[in-house]
Parts: C-alpha cells; structure tokens; sequence
C-alpha cells in the first residue's frame, strides 16, 4: 500500500510546456479567491467545459462561458443566471437517478459530447469525487485535456482504505495526465497524519500528456499566481513553500 508520502508526492507539480515544445503559461480563470483556478493560457482549444460544484459562485464558468460551451451540475442550485451556462440541478455520482444523481457517461450522452477528443472537466464536489470518479473510464480521461479537481478530506489518510482510495484515484488520472499546478486550499489547517503533515483540501490541475508535456518539477509548489480561497484565514504552506 502506498504510504501518505507517497500520496503527497503524487500531487506534485511540473513546469510544461505544450508538446510541440511551445510555451504555455498559467493563467488565474474565475474568482480572485475561492472559486479561481490555474488552467494553461490555450484552454480555448477545449470543446467544451462539464463543470461540476457550482454552489453560490459561479465566476469560472462565467469566464468559461464566452469561450466555449459550459455544461455545469450542481443539485443545490436552481438555476446559473449566466449566457452560455447550461446548468442541471443534478449531484454527480458513480450511478444516476432521475431528479438525484447523474453520471459521467450519462453526461456525454446529454449533451452529444461523446464525439469531442479535447473536453475541459471541473469537479469540485466536496467529497464525492472519489465516488464520482468511478463512473469516469480511462477512455474517457484520454478524451479530457484539462483536468480541475478539488480534493476534500485528506486529513481521513489516516485511515489506511481512505488512503488507498485516494491513491487508487491518483493513479487513475495520473496514467494519462501529469500535474501542472497544485494549491492548497486554506479551508482548514495541515493534519497530521503518519508522521505527515496533510492538507485537508487540494485543488489540483492536471494537463493531458497528448497535448502537454512535464518538464522539471515545480518546487516551491506556490505559483504567482495563487491567492488564499478564505481572505480572513491564514494562507496554508506545504513543503517549504
């Protein structure tokens, strides 16, 4: 089994560059604070963003929205008051019910989205990523070429079958994309866990090696670019950042 270091190791980030060797830098999309994210500066070459996790802020996919198509679930919202913004009160899941859940390749079909070979995905879910994720195949990935994902409750590493889903799903990701930026959310303190100290909340970018390629590790993991998500908590740092 993979230990808690070798978790955090996973979500380590790289410069990159675009596979024809082009420079592409990261460019802040969405909210200042929580609800901004660091997407490679060509993410309008996607075909299309599926958004998951709306909640209350909706200034990424309203940046999105101009670009190209924005498909956004989120079951605690009615309704996104922005041109562009297909939204479904619907949770995403492993398995779909109508009026409840609804899964990954259900999606593609909703939306005639199973022909496209360079989709966008946001998914911050709180929690039910890791379920979500089942219904995603590795077919599937391969048609994804820029990956957001919110990881929540990693401070649960401490539990050994949480730790192995949480690899098991890096793993999952990790076969066809890399990482080009990771952020620490400042929601909650670092946990320890196994001698570790864990961040409770990750937002992770990850780019599609058939389109981008890793260069040299990024270290520190901090980027210009990122800002705290609470203004009035304490940012939180990771390896020497």
């Amino acid at each position: 089994a993979a230990s808690v270091a070798e978790l955090l190791q996973s979500f380590q980030p790289y410069h990159f560059a675009a596979t024809d060797g082009a420079d592409v830098p990261l460019v802040r999309v969405g909210s200042v604070h929580d609800g901004g994210y660091l997407l490679p500066a060509d993410y309008t070459k996607c075909e299309a963003l599926i958004s998951g996790g709306i909640s209350f802020n909706y200034d990424f996919e309203a940046e999105i929205a101009p670009c190209l198509p924005v498909y956004s679930y989120d079951k605690t919202v009615a309704e996104v008051p922005v041109a562009g913004v297909a939204h479904t009160p619907l949770h995403l899941n492993s398995y779909s019910l109508p009026g409840e859940f609804i899964r990954y390749p259900d999606i593609l079909e909703t939306h005639g989205l199973g022909g496209k070979r360079e989709l966008m995905m946001k998914i911050d879910i709180e929690g039910a990523e890791f379920d979500f994720f089942h219904s995603v195949q590795p077919s599937h990935l391969n048609d994804v070429r820029i990956l957001v994902v919110e990881f929540h409750m990693l401070d649960l590493c401490r539990h050994r079958f949480f730790q192995g889903l949480c690899m098991s799903l890096l793993n999952k990701i990790l076969a066809t994309h890399f990482v080009a930026h990771t952020h620490l959310n400042n929601v909650g303190s670092l946990a320890r866990c196994h001698g570790q100290l864990v961040p409770r909340v990750v937002e992770v970018t990850f780019l599609n090696r058939a389109h981008y390629k890793p260069l040299s590790p990024r270290n520190p993991w901090l980027h210009t670019l990122d800002a705290v998500d609470i203004p009035n908590r304490p940012a939180v740092y990771f390896r020497g950042d």
